[in-house]
């Protein structure tokens, strides 16, 4: 408790706190980005409750002992501790997803908690601390302590942007040991502090072969530099973003891509977002003749073909292959937007020469809003709006990405997009395929609920569905489809060999008859859901509630009913999700719980 007539602290004590506020806001930061690219970014959600319990740890510790530690000693301790959890990160093994069957992963993951709460303990002893020295003037280091926190979170921020996940590590160690110069009253002290932090800051910085960042081996950026001709070409930060490129011949992405093609596939870079991906890089100009051959075999070209020389708005467009394409499909105007100008920014920069300088194309322009922003700019209308498809596939069964949101996958997104058409526009919406059933029957849904928010009563004429062997592509009209346009959406499958999956006027005999199944669950799941959604998506083994902007959950699949199955198989999938990927969060949850508790 803060103790009447103690004289306030100096003024280089009130600097230190200062210094500390922002080391352990500038941490936090770090460890999100951290837990984000070395895991998965539902790691990230717990850094919060560490910091908090951190902090309430040492106001705990503070109460019962009598032993008053020195306030050079407590930053120093926090400089350390940030780079203990360094280390405790990159040298213990942890599984995410063996957890479930593994218990030595709980201990690892409990070791990974104490460690990552071990330098908020420190910053809130030096709060505390300075705020029971300062007596009846402890506004003046709880102000300090503020401004401090506030100048911490831009500062973390910026060191990402210039050093990445493990430079905000290193910075915030730094300030620590800033922070420790300033509470020291000898210059020995004083000296050895800034030597501290010098050493911190240059280590973590220098990021030798050794330290560089472990990502977890169910990571696709890790998968792909396993290639043997495999490098890794780029590797670049925004403020909330890492970005890597890498370079092999065996980088082949096309999403949906028919099967009668037959020209040879163009060389690509693949691109990842904090270790997830690919999006290609497609060293294409849109007029080659092989880009017009490559459109003319995508799932995307219908739309095109039933609405020529369209203006057309892109969603998440990735690393641009969307664009390449509506420009060879003959495009009038095309507007990207997506919410990691990074990528983009790459595109245009380093491999603008690779991409033919596709993002130089006059038809083509960059929305400065994200893609719901640009979605509600006023007075835009467009023929085509494209939900391109830019997420990797994932099984159905993960549900580690559960909590990952998805602001464009919603029910408000897609209303707002059907909303944003011209009077003969359409949405065109592209999904993985699964088995169970999963993606496209949740998009499907979606686009139900959306046009019923749209008061469209008639949706069953405004829609067509198609598949091929890995993707289904919804398209919905602002009007029915006339007879011409299901005729040319006819041929335009016959030529592609894809199946239909839904048509106004669809017949059994036209189901299956290239990409075959066993059975045509597709076509009987989307007819279900249209004649009646609820009980549809009430009977479904997975969850297929329509996402919203307040449960904007697109790939949360999981039902509890699922559970003895999930744990029947726990071990037994040839892949590391096996469904017990949603266990892996309610562990993370149980873990924290015995924290706060203790």
């Amino acid at each position: 408790m803060i103790q009447p007539g103690v004289p306030a602290v100096r003024a280089p004590s009130l600097v230190g706190l200062g210094l500390i506020s922002a080391a352990m806001l500038a941490f936090e930061i770090g460890l999100t980005r951290v837990f984000s690219v070395q895991q998965f970014h539902h790691f990230a959600f717990i850094v919060v409750s560490l910091g908090l319990m951190g902090i309430a740890a040492s106001g705990g510790l503070m109460a019962v002992l009598a032993w008053k530690p020195p306030l050079t000693g407590l930053a120093v301790g926090f400089s350390i501790a940030v780079a203990a959890v360094y280390l405790v990160l990159q040298t213990l093994p942890f599984d995410s997803y063996s957890i479930a069957w593994d218990g030595r992963q709980a201990l690892v993951l409990l070791l990974y908690f104490l460690a990552a709460g071990l330098p908020f303990l420190f910053a809130g002893w030096c709060a505390g601390r300075g705020l029971v020295e300062a007596g009846t003037e402890a506004h003046r280091p709880y102000a300090v302590v503020l401004l401090g926190s506030a100048l911490g979170v831009p500062l973390a921020l910026a060191a990402h942007r210039a050093w990445g996940e493990l430079g905000v590590l290193g910075f915030a160690a730094a300030l620590g040991g800033l922070a420790a110069a300033a509470f020291a009253a000898r210059p020995a002290g004083r000296w050895a502090a800034f030597g501290l932090s010098g050493l911190l800051l240059l280590g973590l910085l220098a990021s030798p072969a050794g330290f560089m960042l472990r990502l977890s081996p169910y990571k696709p950026l890790v998968g792909a530099q396993l290639a043997l001709d495999a490098r890794t070409a780029l590797t670049r930060w925004s403020a909330t973003t890492r970005v890597d490129v890498v370079e092999s011949g065996s980088v082949h992405i096309f999403p949906g891509l028919s099967l009668n093609a037959a020209g040879d596939l163009p060389q690509q870079a693949a691109l990842f977002i904090d270790g997830d991906g690919p999006l290609p890089i497609t060293a294409l100009g849109e007029s080659d003749p092989a880009a017009q051959d490559l459109a003319r075999h995508m799932p995307s070209r219908l739309a095109y073909e039933l609405r020529p020389g369209a203006d057309v708005l892109i969603l998440d467009p990735g690393a641009g292959m969307p664009a390449l394409l509506a420009l060879a499909s003959g495009a009038r105007h095309i507007t990207l937007a997506g919410d990691h100008p990074l990528v983009l920014n790459v595109v245009a920069g380093p491999y603008a020469e690779f991409s033919q300088y596709l993002m130089d194309e006059a038809r083509l322009s960059i929305s400065p809003r994200p893609s719901r922003g640009a979605l509600r700019t006023e007075g835009a209308s467009y023929t085509i709006v494209e939900f391109a498809l830019s997420d990797p596939f994932r099984p159905v069964t993960s549900g580690a990405f559960s909590l990952t949101e998805n602001f464009s996958l919603t029910v408000e997104s897609l209303a707002d997009a059907y909303a944003a058409l011209e009077a003969e526009g359409l949405l065109m919406l592209t999904r993985w395929l699964g088995t169970p059933p999963g993606e496209s029957v949740r998009a499907w849904a979606t686009l139900l609920a959306a046009l019923e928010e749209q008061g469209v009563a008639d949706p069953g004429e405004r829609l067509i569905a198609y598949r091929g062997m890995r993707t289904a592509t919804l398209i919905a009209g602002r009007r029915a489809f006339r007879a011409e346009e299901l005729a040319a959406t006819r041929r335009f499958l016959e030529a592609n060999s894809f199946d239909p999956v839904y048509l106004p006027d669809l017949r059994p005999e036209e189901l299956n008859r290239y990409n075959r199944l066993p059975e045509e669950v597709y076509a009987a799941l989307f007819a279900a859901l249209l004649a009646d959604p609820q009980a549809a998506a009430a009977n479904y083994e997975f969850r297929l509630t329509p996402p919203t902007d307040d449960r904007p959950y697109f790939f949360h699949f999981f039902r509890w009913r699922q559970t003895p199955e999930v744990l029947a198989g726990l071990g037994r999938t040839w892949q590391p999700f096996g469904g017990s990927g949603y266990f892996v969060l309610l562990a993370l949850l149980g873990l924290v719980l015995v924290l706060a508790l203790a």
